[in-house]
């Protein structure tokens, strides 16, 4: 069960793009989010802490996203 993001954005955006949705296929798309989000989120961490700063800025963020895409 995801339990940072709620299900029913994932179901509207879905739903948005004509497609009807199940519960549980909202649910894995949350939970999904929700781990990329962390891994996302490590990586951050680690840029921050090279860096020497306990603050995770946008462009640890972004230096992130480069990282791992």
């Amino acid at each position: 069960m995801a339990e940072v993001f709620s299900t029913a954005p994932f179901k509207k955006l879905l739903k948005e793009n004509g497609l009807r949705v199940s519960d549980d296929a909202a649910e894995a798309l949350a939970e999904l989010t929700e781990g990329v989000g962390f891994v996302v989120l490590e990586e951050a961490m680690a840029a921050a802490a090279e860096n020497k700063r306990k603050t995770v800025r946008k462009e640890d963020i972004e230096e992130a996203e480069r990282k791992l895409w």
